[in-house]
């Protein structure tokens, strides 16, 4: 999976092996970035990765300080003053992105387990269907993986072609259970391995299975909705309260008050910074919703 807004390939600059030393050090205060590279199947290094997203990040930072010191430049300002604005919003931008670098595995690995989680469900259906038409536990998972389940399919793929190459089922499967990010695919995978071990009845572990997972997926849908009540009434107040509060007590007092702005520009900054908040508020709604499909 790649990472979205990262302008470095990899292997593309050399500067990145004079900065392997420091970012050595920086990854041994980020064991997860390790774990989350792994999970989304990246083929780098974490002190690689963490060396590109130094490099992104600052191209990023040093094209925000030329915009803005152009910007302060032609619209009059001191060269001085222009300067120190454009190296803060530049030195934030470059933050800014570095974090948002070292945050987007782990992102990308959660998206990565919700598109399991969608399709689970029915692949669990289905391998249980098979099951019960007399297939093995091997062929059925070889028809998940000839299917259109998403990313389930490909994992279980992976799983079929290690087999193949003479890695034992159950040592397939249990590093598919170490690797996955998705809580519910991982307790599946680890029930399957269990039970081919015990030598347990297969088709009673499958039916519980797909039985917890519809009542875990009704589960969420419920909190969900509890969840979203209380997102309504912020969105509200964010969207509409606070702002016309904001620019009310602008009108009243703004005039008495010794302010080195322009009122008009308070009142669109108000505006803005309004909608950047709805903004956030939606996606963070949009986040939260669960992937579910019953």
């Amino acid at each position: 999976m790649n990472i979205p807004l990262m302008l470095i390939p990899k292997r593309s600059v050399i500067i990145v092996e004079k900065l392997r030393g420091f970012t050595k050090i920086l990854a041994s205060f980020l064991p997860g970035l390790r774990i989350s590279l792994i999970e989304i199947d990246k083929d780098i290094d974490v002190d690689e990765y963490i060396a590109l997203s130094i490099i992104s990040a600052l191209v990023y930072g040093l094209l925000l300080f030329l915009l803005i010191f152009g910007l302060l430049f032609l619209l009059g300002g001191v060269i001085d003053g222009a300067i120190s604005m454009a190296l803060m919003v530049g030195f934030v931008i470059y933050t800014l992105f570095f974090l948002l670098f070292l945050l987007y595995p782990s992102i990308l690995a959660g998206k990565k387990a919700e598109q399991i989680e969608k399709d689970l469900i029915f692949a669990l259906k289905d391998i249980l269907l098979n099951v019960n038409s007399g297939a093995t536990i091997y062929g059925a998972l070889v028809e998940i993986a000839r299917s259109e389940y998403g990313m389930v399919s490909t994992e279980i793929g992976n799983v079929v072609r290690r087999v193949n190459t003479g890695v034992s089922l159950e040592d397939a499967l249990e590093g598919l259970a170490l690797k996955t990010t998705s809580e519910h695919f991982k307790n599946s995978i680890w029930q399957l391995v269990n039970t081919l071990r015990a030598g347990s009845d297969m088709e009673d572990a499958l039916r519980e299975l797909v039985r917890n997972m519809n009542l875990e997926q009704r589960t969420r849908i419920r909190n969900y909705a509890q969840e979203l009540n209380v997102m309504v009434l912020i969105y509200m107040l964010f969207a509409v309260v606070i702002p016309t509060i904001a620019v009310t007590l602008l009108i009243i007092i703004g005039p008495f008050l010794n302010i080195g702005m322009g009122l008009d520009l308070i009142f669109y900054l108000i505006i803005l910074m309004s909608f950047m908040i709805q903004i956030i508020l939606i996606e963070f709604i949009k986040s939260r919703r669960p992937v579910v499909n019953l």
